[in-house]
């Protein structure tokens, strides 16, 4: 188990889940796009690198003990947390299925007895803001309290696009988060939980294309420099074109988007009678994804994609644990989910598009 309390995230300043793998051993997470479908393995077990809206990864991430089940929808949920696991499968016992390679745990901060606020700004290049604040209000002094949180990136685009001039792999996502908690006794406490994410981010573009001279090799100006000057006008399609070295300069000629939106809810419910505890667990998460992806990367119309995803989960969760405080201790419960996918894929060759397909 690899685990972070509050402190711990505050001083690694994580602002994404995918950062997660460049402090916890043998953790890989990944993603071609901009906010969703990541790819997790851990311990070389995952999803294999397939991002279709479908697949079930070997690494299941939890939200307030709540199931993500849309791939879509996991890479939202990575601010104003208390506290973070990543524990090594297989987790089958407790978690049941999609845990062979292992889990990633996030707790929302819960709200306390008083008044609580804070704020972090943050400033960069490529005009990069980054917004993030909570507060805490107790409503029925030592009985209920809320705490609400929000997050907002945004970052014009790394990339400059030859074709039209535009900026390309920009930042523009938005995510909030409200908590209730009821503590009407010292032996039963309800925490209720909201949360919404959006990205309007354009698609990733991982690669620019340069013209090819006719001997194969990349077309360059008298000065040694790469002659970019054909580039847009040039009809030779694959073999006219090559991956351009400057990672910072593409060629396309649809910059495409990721439109993502998802919200979920979750209610946990808790009694304690001295030894014996029960845990009522009821979450529902509801996913939307539109992306655009020009595949061929180059500034001719060869290949297009387009996706239009739709996920939504229901989930009941009963436990109950007995510990005696001395030599015995037992878990024991039963787990009800019901998950809905519906993926639309269309693809376009040379200005031609397939028939909607849909599974």
């Amino acid at each position: 188990v690899t685990a972070f309390d509050e402190q711990a995230l505050a001083a690694f300043g994580f602002n994404h889940i995918i950062e997660l793998a460049d402090v916890v051993p043998n953790l890989n997470i990944s993603t071609p796009f901009a906010a969703s479908n990541p790819f997790i393995s851990l311990r070389g077990l995952g999803n294999g690198g397939d991002f279709n809206p479908n697949i079930d990864s070997a690494v299941a991430v939890y939200i307030d003990e709540v199931f993500l089940q849309a791939p879509a929808g996991r890479l939202g949920q990575m601010f104003d947390l208390a506290q973070v696991e990543v524990l090594r499968g297989p987790q089958g016992t407790l978690y049941g299925k999609n845990t062979t390679g292992g889990t990633i745990n996030m707790a929302s901060r819960k709200p306390g007895d008083e008044f609580e606020a804070n704020v972090e700004l943050t400033g960069g290049n490529y005009d990069l803001w980054s917004f993030q604040g909570g507060v805490s209000i107790p409503l029925i002094e030592d009985n209920l309290a809320a705490r609400f949180a929000i997050v907002s990136n945004a970052r014009d685009g790394t990339a400059k696009n030859l074709y039209d001039g535009a900026r390309l792999n920009d930042i523009e996502n938005q995510a909030g988060r409200a908590v209730l908690v009821l503590t009407p006794s010292d032996s039963l406490s309800a925490t209720l939980t909201v949360h919404k994410f959006e990205n309007d981010s354009k698609q990733r573009v991982g690669k620019g294309q340069v013209l090819l001279n006719e001997d194969g090799d990349i077309e360059r100006r008298p000065d040694g420099q790469i002659d970019l000057t054909n580039a847009v006008q040039d009809a030779g399609g694959f073999n006219g074109f090559a991956d351009d070295p400057d990672h910072y300069r593409l060629n396309v000629n649809n910059e495409g988007y990721e439109d993502v939106e998802t919200w979920g809810a979750s209610l946990v419910i808790v009694n304690d009678w001295d030894r014996v505890s029960l845990t009522s667990v009821t979450g529902y998460n509801d996913t939307e994804r539109d992306l655009f992806i020009d595949f061929d990367y180059s500034p001719n119309k060869l290949g297009e994609n387009a996706y239009s995803d739709r996920a939504d989960s229901f989930s009941l969760e009963l436990r109950l644990s007995y510990d005696n405080e001395k030599n015995l201790a037992a878990i024991g419960g039963l787990y009800y989910f019901d998950g809905h996918t519906k993926s639309d894929n269309r693809f376009g060759w040379f200005n031609t598009t397939f028939p909607r397909v849909q599974h």
